[in-house]
């Protein structure tokens, strides 16, 4: 589909820097504009890579809480992995918002993983604690990814948005 969001928002940012801010004279609107140019950019990069980072994260969550299923008896953890998988069916597009509904059901469930550690004797919990933090810095990274550069722009602040 021509012309792609992608596209328009390059676009977007293209007119408001070269067309708008320069006719800016004032240091309060210049300010809102910078934080504009910032948002254009943040869309941008979440555009970009907000499908393939919820992907991943559905992957890394179904991985951890199926391995650590049998040291939580008591949290509903294939439940949560059956209601996920359900949300989106085999013939259907996995739009942003279903994908991030999915990832919200696991990550409800891994939020009782991290409430129940420190119900696990120390040798194990030291295991458990590992895998989630481990998952947790993961989920971090694509948090940063999703909050850098383009969004923030180069040093100099005047970087424009990459063509795709």
């Amino acid at each position: 589909m021509r012309p792609s969001t992608l596209e328009l928002l390059e676009k977007l940012d293209d007119a408001f820097r070269k067309q708008m801010v320069p006719l800016l004279d004032d240091d309060h609107a210049k300010a809102r504009a910078a934080i504009l140019v910032q948002l254009i950019g943040h869309l941008h990069q979440r555009v970009r890579i907000e499908g393939e980072c919820l992907w991943d994260e559905y992957a890394e969550l179904c991985e951890l809480l199926a391995d650590c299923a049998s040291a939580f008896p008591a949290i509903e953890i294939s439940a949560a992995i059956e209601s996920a998988a359900a949300l989106i069916s085999a013939d259907q597009y996995p739009s942003m918002p279903l994908l991030a509904e999915r990832n919200e059901i696991l990550r409800s469930c891994l939020v009782d993983v991290i409430a129940s550690l420190d119900g696990l004797p120390a040798e194990t919990r030291t295991v458990w604690e590992g895998r989630v933090f481990r998952y947790l810095r993961a989920q971090l990274d694509r948090d940063l990814l999703l909050s850098t550069s383009p969004a923030l722009g180069d040093a100099a602040g005047s970087a424009e948005l990459p063509l795709v």
